[in-house]
């Protein structure tokens, strides 16, 4: 009898932490949009620095670029080794714990 009541409350116990820890994972931030020019640009890192085109902020962000972000000039899909510095942007991003990811971006011709 003894070891069936420590089990249960080593299984409530355990149901009552994992419950709470759950609670406390955050949630996937919702995709922002940045338009700009690239300020600087590591093709290997997959990184790009872009300066906001927003005239009360002139904020530089950096952002991480995966195998998952679709990058687009026009109508075609480009690599991240087509952009280039100078060049005027629009990114989809999402907050992560790598940093800002980019999930689509879009070269203006």
């Amino acid at each position: 009898m003894r070891n069936i009541i420590m089990v249960l409350s080593v299984l409530f116990l355990f149901c009552f932490f994992s419950q709470g820890y759950a609670q406390s994972l955050p949630a996937e931030s919702q995709a922002s949009l940045i338009q700009g020019s690239i300020a600087d640009i590591d093709w290997v890192a997959g990184k790009l620095v872009v300066r906001s085109d927003d005239f009360y902020s002139s904020d530089e962000m950096i952002f991480v670029a995966d195998r998952n972000t679709k990058i687009i000039k026009g109508t075609e899909t480009i690599s991240l080794a087509d952009i280039l510095q100078g060049d005027h942007v629009k990114i989809v991003y999402r907050s992560s714990l790598a940093g800002l990811r980019a999930l689509q971006i879009t070269v203006n011709k």
